[in-house]
């Protein structure tokens, strides 16, 4: 399942989203979903906050599936706390996509054609689980964990 969340000033609170699109898996349009299209949520508003959520995307390793976002953050002034993040590659991406492709085709996608905003994304007591690259992107992120 793949969930669009678009609308700017809204907290979700205690919700599981999940999903299992991988980059080597076949898009209804014929080719490869790749990277920026395997995404279980994508959030494309400003001011969003989660608390208490989990985003997962199950697709399997990168092995196998390629890349598979779990998040996709493309907001300024999201605020994620209490959440947990599960992937294996590329579990959390955070907006904007960089200026130019390294192959052509690489960014397709949700946000491919629109221009590239600065962001600022704050994650506070959150688990993200991934093992290759599964924290990436463009955006200015703050992490903070929970003192021992």
């Amino acid at each position: 399942m793949q969930y669009t969340l678009s609308e700017s000033d809204r907290v979700y609170t205690g919700e599981h989203y999940t999903g299992e699109i991988g980059a080597r898996a076949i898009h209804p349009d014929g080719t490869p979903y790749r990277t920026f299209r395997t995404q279980t949520v994508l959030v494309d508003g400003d001011r969003v906050r989660f608390e208490n959520c989990t985003f997962e995307n199950t697709a399997g390793p990168g092995k196998v599936a390629g890349q598979a976002i779990a998040l996709y953050l493309d907001g300024d002034d999201i605020h994620v706390e209490n959440c947990i993040l599960k992937g294996h590659q590329d579990t959390l991406f955070l907006a904007p996509l960089p200026p130019k492709e390294v192959e052509p085709g690489g960014f397709t996608g949700p946000k491919q054609q629109t221009p590239r905003r600065d962001h600022t994304v704050y994650f506070k007591n959150c688990r993200i689980e991934g093992g290759v690259d599964f924290i990436f992107g463009g955006a200015t992120a703050y992490l903070k964990t929970a003192s021992l």
